[in-house]
């Protein structure tokens, strides 16, 4: 038998997956866990308890649909979370959360106008668990106008127009004659014998438009029609019903030269028929579009800083009008071998466009004049290939979904090869994400970057939460996974019904993410992450909208002023309420009904006050009510109280002591642990989450009914770890207190016999 004595100075490598339990030869396999659930590592080594939720609103499954989470950024100080959802039978509606303080509720603000995005209207064994259009809406921002895309749907504005009010409108709503006309780009110009000709000149509506040859579809309706007379006049009308193949029923937008036919015409990119762009993207000045069902590898430029601007009437072609110069609207075709749609795109220096297949940049070709239809070239820079997801800009790099949706890769300018490449981050974490419930595939639905705790959130399409804490230049790629308070795997809809079926996540379990969206928050100065969480209350389905707000461990003393430490949650959906003990009770005018969103749950969580951090013990919640005790209660405090969650590490096993070759397969003991911790209250540790021991924070100096000190430090643990082959350490913290850790030393023998 050897003795052993080893560290894990840190937990940067996060969570490795069971195929890479065998990987001793590679650095990171001496930084990394079996499983780190709801632990964040810090990029300096430790991993800390993720922060709780707070609960901000909710909806009946009942009544809506699952919500779709976007941020809207109209600067550093103004800053909201939009909610797009649909009623069951009714419209597409959306809420607007603007944060006001740590722990006090959002203001909430419904938007003018409502959105197109439907669910399936009918359910069948081909469509259950389908996402919805919300899901696959893409957008873009300029300071107090959002624009948002869906393949199928016209382009939707979401304007802000004052501090709370919002409105939601269409791409063109207001415009009218030639504004109208030149907001729409249009395909290339009509090379057939088939000629258009109008009945009425004149603007107006009633007026026909006839092919001399089948052209039209009902689909065109929506859609708008160019032709030249050939002297001066451009004429355009819009389509408002199909009569045949030859023949459709137009408004004159603006008036034609003559009645004569014409082969000199144009159709309009977009329309019902056409398809609509299924990306969007601002770059050097210009709004670009991307894609649609007929032109999947076109992108649309509109005016330099004009984005009501699409197309120029007196451009038409090399041989009549000349091509787009300077300032005005263009298109550019990616000069690819296949055809491949474009999936999204990201602005930077160059215009990343991510396609089914591979990646592209466009550029200008000269850097040092304007970007436009005379500047301009399509470079392929990769063969990766991306999903119909929307990347997250990390500093220089760009981290896309594969096409599968079962990977994340980080596109990186490579300075040598003068391109970019897709580097692969995910090579140890090749079990997230799960398999989805329905489709039995390993598919991503969002990701966003979190700059303030560098790291990657994700969920996939089974509604599992992950994060990896990601640094390029440090060599950190770090997964972890969570599981939100009230999690339950065998609480799910497993009894369709029309209502169940209609909804895109019906089969996941209530605790599961269904959206999220990383914000940043004025307040305090650190991102929030806004959660859309399924949940089973009172045996009714609902969606909460919840967030992870606040600094991590931003106090150093667990008797500061309570209003210092607002913002330490460890529970989730959670409320924050000023209470006095002895006085005050859940069911008072104050404090009354504010748990009903938990109905029939028990509760955790905190009090803060003059005699330090204690965790609380309540009755379940009825009628929103909960009876609590606590061992001063004629003390005013900070309460906070949700659903408990619980964070577990596991280290993998250790590489040591043997003296005649590797450790691994070898039978160990594992007798005494030391954990070195900070800021911490409360955790255990022991051999598997039945066998725990107590980590005492509380010291002999410790006065009763008052908390210990956060501490600092190390905590020497005898273990009785039995020998066994499959040796390592279980750690948790299971109350609604501070725990962090930075490093752990196993003491020990291998039975090398």
């Amino acid at each position: 038998m050897a003795k052993f004595r080893t560290s894990q100075n840190s937990f940067v490598a996060g969570e490795i997956s069971p195929t890479a339990m065998g990987r001793i030869d590679i650095p990171q396999y001496a930084h990394a866990c079996k499983t780190m659930k709801n632990m964040i590592p810090w990029l300096s080594g430790g991993a800390y308890r993720r922060p709780g939720s707070f609960y901000e609103d909710g909806h009946t499954f009942t009544v809506d649909y699952a919500p779709r989470l976007i941020p809207f950024v109209a600067s550093q100080t103004e800053v909201y979370c939009v909610s797009f959802y649909k009623i069951i039978g009714g419209n597409g509606v959306a809420n607007v959360y603007r944060p006001t303080a740590n722990n006090a509720t959002s203001t909430k603000t419904a938007v003018t106008g409502t959105h197109p995005y439907r669910v399936p209207a009918a359910a069948t064994s081909a469509t259950l668990g389908v996402n919805d259009e919300i899901r696959d809406v893409k957008f873009v921002q300029q300071v107090d106008v959002m624009h948002l895309v869906h393949p199928k749907h016209k382009p939707r504005r979401l304007t802000r127009t004052a501090a709370d009010t919002f409105a939601l409108t269409t791409f063109d709503n207001g415009l009218a004659t030639t504004a109208l006309r030149d907001a729409n780009p249009y395909r290339k110009r009509n090379v057939t014998a088939i000629t258009m000709t109008i009945d009425i000149v004149t603007v107006g509506t009633g007026r026909v438009l006839t092919a001399s040859a089948a052209f039209f579809n009902a689909n065109h309706v929506g859609a708008l029609f160019k032709v030249f007379d050939g002297g001066v006049a451009y004429g355009a009308c819009v389509v408002t019903g199909f009569t045949s193949s030859t023949q459709v029923t137009v408004e004159v937008i603006v008036a034609f030269g003559d009645l004569a036919a014409h082969t000199t015409w144009w159709e309009s990119s977009w329309s019902d028929y056409r398809g609509w762009p299924r990306a969007v993207s601002f770059y050097k000045n210009r709004i670009a579009y991307h894609g649609n069902t007929s032109e999947p590898d076109t992108t649309w430029f509109g005016q330099s800083n004009n984005n009501d601007v699409m197309s120029v009437s007196t451009i038409i072609d090399p041989n009549i009008g000349g091509n787009p110069t300077g300032s005005q609207p263009f298109q550019a075709v990616l000069a690819s071998e296949e055809l491949n749609l474009i999936q999204w795109a990201k602005s930077g220096d160059t215009l990343l466009i991510g396609t089914l297949g591979d990646e592209w940049i466009i550029s200008p070709t000269d850097p040092a004049t304007g970007f436009g239809a005379d500047n301009a070239s399509a470079d392929r820079q990769s063969s990766f290939g991306s999903a119909y997801i929307t990347p997250a800009r990390v500093g220089n790099e760009v981290v896309v979904c594969s096409t599968s949706k079962s990977e994340v890769r980080a596109l990186i300018f490579n300075d040598l090869e003068k391109s970019y490449t897709a580097d692969p981050i995910q090579l140890l974490y090749d079990e997230k994400p799960q398999v989805d419930l329905i489709n039995g595939e390993r598919a991503y639905r969002d990701i966003a970057w979190d700059k303030d705790r560098s790291t990657l959130w994700c969920h996939d399409t089974r509604g599992n939460l992950f994060g990896l804490t990601h640094d390029r230049r440090l060599q950190v790629n770090a997964w972890h996974s969570h599981e939100m308070g009230g999690f339950n795997a065998s609480e799910t809809s497993s009894e369709p019904s029309v209502a169940l079926e209609t909804d895109p996540v019906y089969k996941n379990c209530s605790g599961s993410i269904v959206s999220l969206a990383v914000v940043p928050n004025p307040v305090n100065g650190v991102s929030d992450i806004w959660l859309c969480v399924k949940r089973k209350i009172n045996s009714v389905w609902k969606y909460h909208i919840e967030r992870i707000i606040g600094r991590n461990y931003e106090y150093d003393t667990a008797y500061a002023s309570p209003g210092t430490r607002m913002s330490m949650y460890h529970v989730d959906a959670a409320i924050y309420r000023v209470f006095t003990f002895g006085v005050d009770v859940w069911a008072t005018d104050v404090l009354g009904g504010v748990l009903d969103h938990i109905e029939g749950k028990t509760p955790e969580g905190t009090v803060f006050n003059t005699d330090g951090i204690v965790t609380i013990k309540a009755s379940a919640v009825s009628s929103g009510d909960s009876t609590l005790t606590s061992p001063e209660p004629d003390e005013v405090s900070i309460v906070t109280a949700g659903l408990p969650y619980q964070a577990v590490i596991i280290p993998v096993r250790p590489e040591a002591g043997s003296v005649i070759g590797t450790a691994q397969g070898a039978k160990k003991r594992i007798h005494e642990a030391t954990l070195r911790v900070y800021r911490s209250l409360a955790c255990k540790l022991g051999q598997d989450a039945s066998h725990l021991e107590k980590v005492y924070f509380r010291s002999g100096s410790t006065l009763m009914g008052q908390s210990p000190e956060l501490f600092t430090g190390d905590k020497a643990i005898k273990a009785t770890i039995d020998y066994g082959t499959d040796q390592q350490l279980y750690i948790l913290a299971d109350k609604a207190l501070p725990f962090a850790i930075t490093s752990l030393v196993m003491e020990g023998v291998t039975y090398d016999g």
